[in-house]
């Protein structure tokens, strides 16, 4: 279950918020290979409800080679990895993601919904320099990148398909 607000700093609190969440199973066939099926819902701003239907696969197929697919908000993705150590791994990840965001009362377009979507295909390097800590770089593109407008009844105002568009990042994780 999930509970979010997406909105301009002046947007009221209230109309930004959003819920969703996801049910399903995962049936483990051995060591190397679960599968599954889950429904993910979301409500959306100023729109129908969002029911996407998510595969579920792990599945190590070498000894360093493995598939998996992520349900992640508004999308998923399915990421080969490649093992190279214990300590030391590359991906290779598509996937797809949606968005919505609330407009403040002062915009051009009081209240309105704002909206992107986008297919990200990126490669990234895990490096486990700790066992509680690890550092990951990504780059990659989105691709068929769209922006939407919507007043405030859910009424389209503008649409826009925007060019490839480039990302990179690095992060570190620390668990405890």
């Amino acid at each position: 279950v999930a509970v979010q607000s997406s909105g301009q700093d002046n947007a009221d609190f209230s109309d930004t918020i959003t819920y969703g969440g996801s049910i399903g199973f995962i049936y483990a066939d051995s060591d190397r290979l679960r599968y599954g099926f889950a429904l993910g819902a979301h409500t959306r701003l100023e729109d129908d409800t969002t029911f996407l239907p998510i595969p579920i696969i792990a599945w190590r197929f070498d000894e360093h080679w493995s598939l998996a697919s992520s349900p992640r908000r508004g999308g998923g993705q399915i990421a080969l990895t490649y093992a190279h150590s214990e300590t030391l791994s590359f991906s290779a990840a598509v996937g797809f993601e949606s968005r919505d965001f609330r407009l403040a009362d002062d915009n051009p377009t009081p209240r309105g919904v704002g909206r992107d979507s986008r297919v990200p295909v990126s490669l990234a390097v895990d490096w486990r320099v700790h066992p509680q800590v690890s550092i990951r770089g990504e780059a990659g593109a989105n691709f068929s990148q769209q922006f939407t407008l919507d007043n405030e009844t859910g009424d389209r105002i503008n649409q826009l398909d925007a060019d490839l568009g480039f990302f990179a990042g690095v992060g570190v994780t620390v668990e405890f």
